[in-house]
């Protein structure tokens, strides 16, 4: 769906709203949420959701863990913290 302001056409920009707060169907976590990971080399570990890298097929979002270093990790591996 395209949106028309003033003349010009605007698509929808998920990652945009993600960014805003506002919510993005399928995406579970947002900016600064505190997640445990619960599978992959990191299981056991918590941190915090500071961006997400892709939406399709599955969302992605970077967590900074506790020790400081940042990992990529799906969706289906996160759970509320």
């Amino acid at each position: 769906m395209e949106h028309f302001l003033g003349g010009r056409t605007s698509r929808p920009d998920p990652l945009r709203d993600w960014y805003g707060g506002l919510g993005v169907d399928g995406i579970e976590y947002a900016l600064n949420d505190r997640v445990m990971i619960v599978d992959g080399e990191h299981a056991g570990e918590g941190g915090s959701v500071i961006t997400i890298l892709a939406f399709e097929p599955e969302p992605l979002y970077l967590v900074e863990l506790a020790t400081g270093e940042d990992t990529r990790v799906p969706q289906s591996a996160l759970r509320p913290a």
